[in-house]
């Protein structure tokens, strides 16, 4: 299913050009995300508290939700919020990512997996309850974070929940120096650190104040945040 990809404009940033250390265009990318990730990460505890935080923050729950997540990634939320009832729309820029989330989620009715993304899903005005989005702003400049938020500021319903996790630098601009080592330290699987060390030279994550204002700005009230991760923050806001 494609219905909600909008064409690029000649001068939008391409973000289907996926600006990664990993290749997540790439098969055999794609096939090992979640073996690589569940080394560590709790993916399933991570989504339970995300599902979590929607159950407490809408208004009528999870069950009937209208949920889209923007960078699916394998699916593991889709499906996990999928298995409560609600109902997910999830994007994402790269279709090996998608062909394994579709193999995953066979047998699931109630999700729709779609090739797009920020930028390049043509959301429904108020369509959704809550939007969902985990690791996967960061490959966007902040100029491109701020369009991806008015975009989900005008997608989400009166009252909707916009749920953020992502890496954060949780510091002045000025002292990147000292905070990143420290961050860094925090890693103790050798992969997963040269893949952090390389995601803060090239990908785009930002600073937590420089987020918060992106958020705000977009026109959402941020009601929770708290560390997520040894290297993330969650944001959770209402429009």
């Amino acid at each position: 299913m494609d219905t909600c990809r909008k064409s690029r404009l000649p001068w939008q940033y391409d973000e289907l050009k996926i600006n990664s250390v990993f290749d997540y265009s790439a098969a055999q990318q794609a096939a090992q995300y979640e073996e690589r990730h569940g080394k560590v990460r709790d993916i399933a505890d991570e989504n339970r508290r995300i599902l979590d935080i929607l159950e407490r923050t809408l208004t009528s729950g999870l069950i009937g939700a209208n949920i889209l997540e923007i960078g699916t990634g394998t699916g593991a939320f889709a499906r996990t919020a999928a298995q409560e009832r609600a109902r997910v729309t999830a994007l994402d820029v790269s279709e090996a990512m998608l062909a394994v989330a579709k193999e995953k989620a066979m047998g699931i009715s109630n999700i729709d997996f779609i090739h797009g993304g920020f930028l390049t899903g043509n959301f429904p005005e108020s369509g959704f309850d809550a939007v969902v989005s985990s690791l996967a702003l960061h490959h966007l400049p902040d100029v491109w974070k701020a369009q991806a938020l008015a975009n989900i500021y005008r997608t989400l319903k009166p009252g909707g929940v916009f749920i953020l996790v992502d890496v954060v630098f949780m510091c002045e601009g000025g002292e990147m120096a000292w905070y990143v080592p420290q961050m860094l330290g925090r890693v103790n699987d050798e992969g997963m650190l040269n893949g952090l060390t390389g995601h803060i030279a090239s990908e785009f994550s930002t600073l937590d104040w420089i987020m918060r204002g992106l958020i705000e700005r977009a026109g959402m009230k941020i009601i929770q945040q708290e560390n997520f991760s040894s290297v993330s923050e969650i944001y959770v806001a209402k429009k």
